[in-house]
């Protein structure tokens, strides 16, 4: 079931709308238009995917895409996702920004002169100035995904903009042409959180520098996934007549191939919880080490009090200054702990 809520001023503690960070930064979108039956696709195109995904992996929202309806990895979302790319009848085809960058040959495809296609279209996507980007955090309970985004415009500008929500799964093991047994699949585009594949209104007419808009959604996710695996990517779109162009892209901080992702406990505390404004507040952070992190506060009603740190943690264990001033006037404050890989965390504090 696909949900949204649009924002409110308060929203809910456990996903907190007032962390997501929009960074002004331009990124790019690459795809493989793929199958589970496509031969290629397990072979020569596998490869280089791989190299692809180790070279520009890190800086790109990247995934998998099974738009065949007999691909064992095929979702009805890919292939309307697909719809919004240029069409291209053979598999396996590599995309970036929606644009097809494959160098075809007579009888097939150059894969070294499709790689530097794909680099050079990266590279050159994250060079430009964004006139748009998103930020967001997300939460899992259960089977149900809560994701809160924001859309920040860096640019006066006019047009009628929407924002797709995308869920992947990173790790899917299936078969595939080409490899023998069980095939590990880096990341699939399993669904879109809204009924239109495009996704949701931002705005339609002029909107000016630094305006911003937030809104919430509620996806119920498939029992058979792997929840530990599950990653978030929007899209920004701009309709142009009946088209919908890729604006800007923004995805969970990705992996190379050959890393392996420690799932060591990460532990928060905040003390005293209770205090008087006049007293030091603490943050301690551990288990966290080489992650990015954003730690901000904010009062009862939404507003940005305080930017604690916005970096990567250095040591296991950081400690930080909440009240660097010592100035907070009673009230209610929430400390907002987040990251693109792990950290997604509410604390209160109350000064009295």
């Amino acid at each position: 079931m696909k949900q949204i809520y649009f924002s409110a001023l308060l929203m809910a503690l456990s996903i907190s709308g007032y962390s997501q960070t929009v960074t002004e930064q331009q990124t790019a979108l690459v795809v493989k238009k793929t199958a589970t039956w496509c031969n290629p696709c397990g072979t020569w195109g596998w490869d280089l995917f791989t190299d692809i995904w180790d070279q520009v992996g890190d800086e790109t929202a990247i995934l998998e895409m099974h738009n065949s309806s007999s691909s064992g990895l095929y979702s009805s979302d890919a292939n309307a996702f697909y719809g919004l790319h240029e069409q291209e009848s053979s598999t396996p085809v590599f995309y970036v920004n929606t644009i097809n960058e494959v160098a075809y040959s007579s009888g097939g495809i150059y894969p070294s002169t499709t790689k530097t296609n794909v680099i050079n279209a990266v590279n050159a996507t994250n060079a430009q100035s964004p006139v748009v980007n998103s930020g967001f955090i997300h939460s899992i309970s259960g089977t149900t995904i809560d994701i809160s985004t924001k859309v920040k415009f860096f640019e006066n500008t006019a047009g009628e903009y929407y924002l797709g929500v995308y869920i992947t799964e990173d790790d899917v093991q299936a078969n595939q042409s080409g490899i023998s047994g069980t095939a590990t699949h880096k990341r699939i585009m399993r669904a879109s959180v809204t009924a239109n594949i495009y996704g949701s209104l931002i705005t339609n007419g002029a909107v000016s520098m630094g305006d911003e808009f937030t809104e919430s959604f509620s996806f119920d996710l498939d029992a058979s996934w792997n929840t530990d695996k599950i990653k978030i990517f929007t899209v920004i779109w701009k309709k142009n007549g009946s088209d919908y162009t890729y604006v800007n892209a923004h995805q969970t901080k990705g992996f190379l191939s050959n890393e392996k992702y420690s799932k060591e406990e990460i532990n928060t505390k905040l003390y005293p919880n209770v205090s008087s404004g006049d007293q030091d507040i603490f943050l301690e952070v551990k288990g966290a080490m080489n992650e990015y992190v954003t730690i901000e506060v904010f009062n009862q009603v939404g507003k940005k009090i305080n930017s604690v740190f916005n970096g990567k943690l250095d040591s296991n264990k950081d400690t930080f200054k909440i009240n660097n001033s010592q100035s907070l006037s009673k009230g209610i404050y929430f400390v907002n702990i987040t990251s693109g890989q792990r950290i997604n965390k509410t604390l209160k504090m109350i000064v009295r």
